[in-house]
C-alpha cells in the first residue's frame, strides 16, 4: 500500500508539468503530493512494510516531484543573481551526494536538516503570496546548505554503508 502512495507521488509530479503555476490545480495536486509523500512513510511504517525498496522508491518519487515542482516554479521567483551562486552550489552537492551514495551501494541518507529542508520547499511555493521570494529563498538556501555539508560529512564518515 505505502509503495502505491509513492507511485502516486510521481504521478502526481507529472501532472503538475501540464498545469499552470501558481493555478488553483497546480497547488491542489501539488499538495496532494507533499500529502502522499508524508503518508507513504507513515503507511509503511504502521504496516510493517518499511524497508530499502520502498525507501529507494520514495527517494525517487522526492527527486521527480522536485524535479517537476522546480520546473514550474523557479520560473516565477524573482531572485538577485547573488542568490543564484548559493542555490547552484546546493544543488551540484546535492546531486554529488546521490550520485556517491548510489554509486556505493547506499540508501541515501534523510538527516533531520534535510527533512526541514524539505519541508521549506514545499511551503515555498504556498508562501510566495505573502513572503518576499528573495526572503523565503535566503532562508532555504541557508538550511540547504547546511544540510547537504552535513549529509557530505556523513558520507566521508561512511555513514550508510552497507
Amino acid at each position: 500500500m505505502a509503495d502505491l502512495i509513492t507511485i502516486s507521488r510521481i504521478f502526481l509530479s507529472i501532472l503538475l508539468l501540464f498545469l499552470p503555476f501558481p493555478s488553483l490545480p497546480f497547488l491542489a495536486l501539488y499538495i496532494a503530493g507533499g500529502v502522499t509523500d508524508m503518508a507513504d512513510g507513515f503507511v509503511a511504517r504502521a504496516t510493517g512494510t518499511a524497508g530499502a525498496r520502498g525507501a529507494k522508491l520514495d527517494s525517487l518519487a522526492d527527486g521527480v516531484f522536485f524535479l517537476s515542482s522546480a520546473i514550474k516554479i523557479i520560473p516565477s521567483l524573482c531572485l538577485p543573481p547573488l542568490l543564484w551562486a548559493p542555490v547552484m552550489i546546493v544543488l551540484l552537492v546535492r546531486v554529488a551526494n546521490l550520485l556517491h551514495s548510489f554509486l556505493k551501494g547506499r540508501e541515501p541518507l534523510h538527516t533531520t536538516a534535510d527533512k526541514i529542508t524539505g519541508f521549506l520547499l514545499f511551503l515555498l511555493p504556498l508562501s510566495l503570496g505573502f513572503v518576499p521570494s528573495t526572503l523565503s529563498t535566503s532562508v532555504i538556501t541557508a538550511v540547504a546548505l547546511f544540510a547537504a555539508v552535513e549529509e557530505t560529512v556523513l558520507l566521508w564518515r561512511g555513514k550508510g554503508e552497507k
